[in-house]
């Protein structure tokens, strides 16, 4: 498997489980929506819930956007 295959694989696979953790969370959304909380605890939760799914997905897109940076246009 040459360099570029190989990059590619990593990429595509990055951009899967940036995938599969988008549906997590909304999953995670919709049980917070059912839960019978008042709107500050609701808020706070989802705060708490927007900040990971954030650290979860930025250092993915980061070497995503990292091997598109280094990529030549060769």
């Amino acid at each position: 498997m040459s360099r570029k295959e190989q990059l590619d694989l990593l990429k595509k696979q990055r951009e899967e489980i940036i995938h599969e953790i988008e549906s997590f969370y909304l999953k995670i959304f919709d049980r917070v929506s059912e839960l019978n909380l008042n709107e500050r605890d609701i808020a706070k939760l989802s705060q708490l819930i927007l900040q990971s799914k954030d650290g979860a997905i930025t250092p993915m897109q980061k070497e995503i956007e990292k091997q598109l940076i280094t990529q030549s246009n060769n």
